[in-house]
């Protein structure tokens, strides 16, 4: 499924050669796959292929926890099933931003050895030259993590 033929899981807000791309990610199996083909195209249109695999790599850890921890179930609306990525080019990096509509702070955690999931901040970590988290309103936060231009 390419970036285009991703629109009926997410919507693409803008992208620009400027540095700034954001796409709204509507809560679904195909939504990590979604946030992995846009960031691949961003980069790509940024002419940053050498980064384009770990940065595919940190969006998706950070949309996936998004979808799993930051859905706000109790709201009606479609904003409460959705979680928003965006990608910054700035001088030296490239800084990935997920929000959602969680209060509740990431947690980078040790995974139980045979546990199946729960590595994605450590990966993250692993990857990302800085990562954190702001809090945006009462009730929604910004997960980031910065990549080191080559």
């Amino acid at each position: 499924m390419a970036v285009e033929d991703a629109a009926d899981h997410a919507d693409l807000l803008n992208l620009t050669d400027q540095g700034h791309g954001e796409l709204l990610l509507i809560a679904g199996p195909e939504s990590v796959r979604a946030a992995r083909e846009f960031t691949a195209a961003t980069l790509r249109g940024w002419k940053l292929e050498a980064l384009v695999e770990e940065a595919v790599i940190v969006a998706s850890e950070l949309v996936t926890n998004a979808i799993r921890h930051g859905i706000c179930p109790s709201r009606s609306s479609a904003d409460a099933a959705s979680v928003m990525l965006a990608w910054q080019r700035h001088d030296g990096r490239i800084i990935c931003v997920v929000t959602d509509c969680s209060s509740m702070p990431p947690v980078l955690e040790q995974a139980d050895v045979s546990s199946e999931s729960g590595r994605g901040l450590q990966v993250v970590d692993a990857l990302a030259a800085a990562w954190g988290w702001v809090m945006l309103g009462a009730c929604e936060k910004a997960v980031w993590a910065a990549l080191l231009l080559p």
